[in-house]
């Protein structure tokens, strides 16, 4: 927008009450100037933010176009054993109503495909995929909303199945 010129001040100087409409006069046009001084600085560095984020969002969609599914999910299992250091990450995919392992990292997963395949709407990642919000569970021998036997097999004892989220949907399980 336009701004005026707020460097001008009015030189009276009276000691009634002229001269205290001026001294107040004076105040408020430096306290505009100041504050769209402020503005100006505050609009300049969202500019700039603007243009840094964009920049990076033009990167990470170069480097998610040129990177593969396979890569993706290795990152993401790596990343997850790095900083919550769990015994088993498994990543699946949906694929229609099915649960599809992408990869797993740390621990033999024997049967996991199979199970999966055919009770994914059943255990606790397929309802974290159908529900859409995260699956806790502290053992899952007890826990009666545990329908799967591939967790009990590998000795897993907590739980917890994260959706992933693309656009307006549900893509995966973590």
């Amino acid at each position: 927008g336009e701004t005026g010129d707020y460097s001008i001040r009015s030189g009276m100087s009276r000691q009634d009450e002229f001269g205290l409409l001026n001294d107040g006069f004076n105040t408020m046009v430096s306290r505009i100037q100041s504050r769209e001084t402020e503005r100006e600085m505050a609009e300049q560095t969202l500019h700039q933010r603007v243009k840094e984020i964009t920049a990076l969002n033009t990167l990470a969609q170069k480097v998610g176009a040129s990177l593969s599914v396979e890569q993706v999910v290795q990152s993401i299992i790596a990343g997850v054993h790095k900083y919550i250091h769990p015994d088993l990450v498994v990543f699946f995919l949906r694929v229609d109503d099915q649960l599809v392992p992408q990869g797993t990292g740390s621990g033999e997963c024997h049967h996991f495909e199979k199970v999966h395949r055919q009770k994914g709407h059943q255990c606790l990642c397929g309802r974290a995929a159908s529900k859409g919000i995260p699956q806790y569970s502290g053992d899952i021998e007890r826990d009666k909303r545990f329908a799967g036997e591939f967790c009990v097999n590998e000795k897993v004892r907590s739980f917890a199945a994260l959706p992933l989220r693309g656009r307006d949907e549900i893509i995966g399980v973590l």
